[in-house]
This record gives C-alpha cells, sequence and structure tokens, in this order.
C-alpha cells in the first residue's frame, strides 16, 4: 500500500510568537533585523512541529493512500513519509484499529472531506455521514466508517484522500512550555545567526528539549 502527507499550501499562516515578541525576547530594538528575525521565528516554529510530530499552527494536510485498507507502510522510507510522521507511532496505531484511517499530526480539529476513486475510475466525494472522527485525547485520531465497510476503490496509488485540519484554534491554547522552547531555539538561532543565514546547522538546545516531551507523540 503507498501512502502519502503533504500540508495544504497557500494558507494564511499566523506565527505563536509575534516578531515583536520574539525582537523583545532576543532585546533588539530597530528593524534592520526583521525580516531575518521573522524567518527565525518560522524555522524555529516548524523544528518543534518536526520534533512533537504535532501541529501547531491551525493548518490543512492531506493524507493520501492507495485504498481504505490496513494502512501499512512498509514503503514509507521510499516515499519520505518519515519526514512527517514516525512510521512506529503509525503502525503501532492501526493494529488496534484495522479498519481504521490514523490521521497524523494532532491536535486534529475536523476532517474537510474524503474522496476516492471508484473501480470506474471517477472520483467521488463520500458523504460526511459514511464515516466519523474519533478523537482519543490529544495524541490519537482515527477516521472510521459508519454503517458498513468502506467503499471499493480502483487500484491507483491516489485512490483516496483525505483533507484535515489540524492544530490549535487560537494560540492562546498553545502550552506555554512549547512557546518557551519556541523562544529559546529562536535565541539560538539568533545568536548563530551567520550559520542560519548561510543555510548551515545551528547548535541544538539539549536540555531545554525536555520541554517538549509531554507534548511529543511517543514513539512506539
Amino acid at each position: 500500500m503507498t501512502f502519502g502527507l503533504s500540508r495544504v499550501t497557500g494558507e494564511a499562516v499566523s506565527e505563536p510568537i509575534s516578531l515583536d515578541d520574539a525582537k523583545l525576547h532576543l532585546r533588539v530594538d530597530g528593524t534592520g533585523e526583521d525580516a531575518l528575525i521573522g524567518s527565525m521565528i518560522t524555522s524555529a516554529r516548524t523544528s518543534c512541529e518536526r520534533r512533537m510530530q504535532r501541529s501547531i499552527l491551525a493548518q490543512s494536510w492531506k493524507l493520501t493512500q492507495s485504498n481504505f485498507a490496513h494502512p501499512w507502510l512498509d514503503r514509507h522510507r521510499a516515499y519520505g513519509v518519515a519526514e512527517l510522521v514516525n512510521p512506529n507511532w503509525y503502525l503501532a496505531r492501526c493494529h488496534d484499529a484495522p479498519d481504521s484511517i490514523v490521521l497524523p499530526h494532532p491536535p486534529i480539529r475536523a476532517v474537510t472531506s474524503v474522496t476516492y476513486l471508484d473501480t470506474t475510475m471517477q472520483r467521488v466525494t463520500l458523504d460526511p455521514s459514511a464515516y466519523r472522527l474519533a478523537v482519543v485525547g490529544e495524541t490519537l485520531a482515527l477516521l472510521r466508517p459508519v454503517g458498513g465497510p468502506w467503499p471499493q476503490t480502483a487500484r491507483e496509488p491516489d485512490a483516496v484522500i483525505v483533507t484535515y485540519d489540524a492544530g490549535w484554534d487560537d494560540p492562546k491554547q498553545i502550552p506555554a512550555p512549547i512557546i518557551s522552547w519556541i523562544k529559546l531555539r529562536i535565541g539560538a538561532l539568533y545568536e548563530n545567526r551567520e550559520e542560519f543565514s548561510a543555510g548551515q546547522p545551528v547548535p541544538e538546545l539539549g536540555f531545554a528539549d525536555g520541554l517538549l516531551d509531554p507534548y511529543s507523540i511517543p514513539v512506539v
């Protein structure tokens, strides 16, 4: 079974830390480095999301599968999925729900659409009454069929497409330790701004990474 995950592009981005807050944290006056600091905010936030395997900002994702069957990720490395979702976490949760589709990058807010290619190669939008979103805590969201099995699909790598919304609606809902980590990361990037501007690696935070432990998706 093939599997893909991509973030829907073209969305408005409202970072969890404003430029003014970042400059206050960095003790920077003036506007000469605004563009640089703005890019550091985005870099720190995306690094945080990747480490936690979570969505921080309100954002949309598109999950693509070759069918509705049990979503094994035998070929995840070939498709680069490991960069977006931890395959061990994903597979462990699928074991307990073979008829469900696990939606990565919680918190999951809503399913926008579920479409599939039927056996005649027509793209069909599944009626929302045919599935339900089962949210278990903050780390697991399962898309489950209602009233019967999933429909039969064509044998195509993009036979099933699920579009869904994830992330916190309001930046005020983001836990304080996550905000603290992002600020610390911005500080590290600013301290090493020459390396950052040149695209070179910047030292990790080390002990401060523990701030994210309670919110990270566990590796099973």
